[in-house]
């Protein structure tokens, strides 16, 4: 459905999207998740700041990447 719902909205209303980038930025979420998941730790407090950080570290990626983009937009 989601695939056939793309093709015929490409043929009437065509959006450029940049599949490169968004698979970029799933690739990066999956590895950051996998990130999360090697480093076990027992205690709440370690594993909190581990998983901000990585969080922090895909937000500022984000940001750094659709720099450009966002200025436009403001």
């Amino acid at each position: 459905m989601m695939v056939l719902s793309y093709i015929i909205g490409q043929r009437y209303y065509p959006v450029g999207y940049h599949f490169i980038r968004c698979f970029g930025y799933l690739g990066l979420a999956i590895i950051l998740y996998l990130a999360s998941t090697v480093f076990t730790f027992t205690d709440v407090l370690p594993r909190l700041s581990l998983n901000t950080l990585l969080l922090a570290i895909y937000i500022a990626t984000v940001l750094l990447i659709e720099k450009p983009r966002l200025s436009k937009v403001f």
